[in-house]
């Protein structure tokens, strides 16, 4: 198992301009996903933006996905997975594969 930890992101044109978001926070912390679930995540909710360019899977690095936005309010809120520090070590190798299995550069 390695453990994920998923974040959100609000934003609306005022706050984007301050470099300020007007909520973030977590959705879920040290979630325990099999390689196959973190891959069916990833692919299924749409993580395909690395937090870097050229993306090369480390553990500092995140995955975000396409910001949605609330046409009611006209605020965005963004959506990331990070990997939890709480892994253990060995674990690192689950998420550099994760990037490279879903052809994340």
């Amino acid at each position: 198992m390695i453990l994920i930890s998923r974040t959100y992101s609000t934003d609306d044109h005022e706050s984007a301009e301050h470099g300020e978001s007007i909520d973030h926070g977590f959705t879920v912390e040290d979630d325990p996903l099999t390689f196959r679930e973190l891959i069916q995540l990833i692919q299924r909710e749409g993580f395909s933006y690395p937090s870097c360019s050229p993306a090369a899977g480390h553990t500092r690095e995140w995955l975000q996905a396409e910001p949605e936005q609330d046409y009611t309010t006209g605020e965005y809120t963004t959506h990331a997975l990070h990997y939890s520090h709480n892994n253990p070590p060995k674990n690192a190798k689950y998420w550099k594969a994760a990037f490279k299995f879903c052809g994340i550069k």
